[in-house]
């Protein structure tokens, strides 16, 4: 009978260093741009840069977390709220819910803030547990953040503002 050897969560711990840089590599070599923020919560804090969209996405390992969080936060441009406010509320609740509708299928948490009447800010995120990451878990994560971020925009702008782009990020997010 052939002898089973058992991992032991310890025997598979990567440290946060090692992770960092393993990250930062594979979101080099997809062609993203990457610089570090300080950030106190954070074993680290990576932020991301689509520069062909200028989206930014954030990668944080926060302390005694067993994760990495990826997200985005994005303002809505003054222009586009302007146009929202003009249609009556139900109709802004209704197109609104029915963006969030679609970005369940994006597989992704979402939050709105302050609410679907008068939305400010879209943040968009995912979480990657680090006993099973894989380059390609984690870059899928990326990936379905930036598409229901761009789905997100693209559905405001399309609607509020033809042939504008919708897409700005924050100062907190990257």
């Amino acid at each position: 009978m052939a002898n089973i050897v058992e991992n032991k969560p310890e025997e598979l711990a990567i440290d946060n260093e090692t992770l960092q840089s393993r990250i930062n590599n594979w979101l080099m070599e997809e062609g993203l741009l990457v610089s570090k923020r300080d950030d106190p919560a954070a074993d680290f804090h990576l932020v991301a840069t689509h520069t062909n969209l200028s989206m930014n996405v954030d990668v944080i390992k926060l302390k005694n977390k067993p994760f990495i969080a990826i997200a985005t936060g994005n303002l809505i441009p003054p222009e586009i709220k302007k146009s929202y406010s003009t249609i009556k509320e139900d109709e802004r609740v209704r197109f609104t819910a029915g963006i969030q509708r679609e970005l369940l299928k994006f597989g992704v948490e979402q939050r709105i803030d302050p609410n679907l009447i008068e939305p400010n800010l879209v943040e968009l995120s995912d979480i990657v547990y680090v006993e099973d990451m894989t380059r390609t878990s984690f870059m899928n994560s990326v990936r379905r953040i930036k598409h229901a971020t761009l789905f997100f925009m693209w559905s405001f702008g399309q609607k509020f503002m033809p042939g504008k782009s919708a897409l700005q990020s924050p100062s907190g997010y990257g």
